[in-house]
């Protein structure tokens, strides 16, 4: 996993995502996303080589994006219960025009 400096500003959220890898769905949440990428968190870790579809819940806006993202970096913690946890960050490597709009206009405005 390299270090890039973001290009991209990113943004505090708080928005529940499912990622399938392979035949696997793992939900997480989106802790903080960009036009370029974001920061998932969850308990369970998909494969780091696989290209993930991530299905992204915007609930305040009643709108769902999937775009297709590469994990480019991966933090371990544990939780209160000494259960592992994963902060990933990813880039997207395919989203359509719709969505990057509606990121641009409604959530990164």
């Amino acid at each position: 996993m390299s270090k890039r400096k973001r290009q991209h500003g990113r943004v505090r959220v708080s928005f529940p995502a499912t990622m399938v890898s392979g035949n696997r769905s793992i939900e997480g949440k989106v802790e903080n996303i960009s036009l370029t990428g974001a920061l998932v968190h969850c308990t369970k870790l998909p494969n780091l080589n696989e290209r993930l579809r991530l299905h992204i819940e915007l609930p305040d806006h009643r709108y769902m994006m999937v775009v297709y993202a590469k994990i480019i970096r991966l933090d371990i913690h544990h939780t209160d219960e000494g259960a592992p946890a994963y902060d990933l960050g990813v880039t997207f490597i395919d989203i359509s025009d719709e969505d990057l709009k509606f990121l641009s206009n409604k959530v990164l405005h």
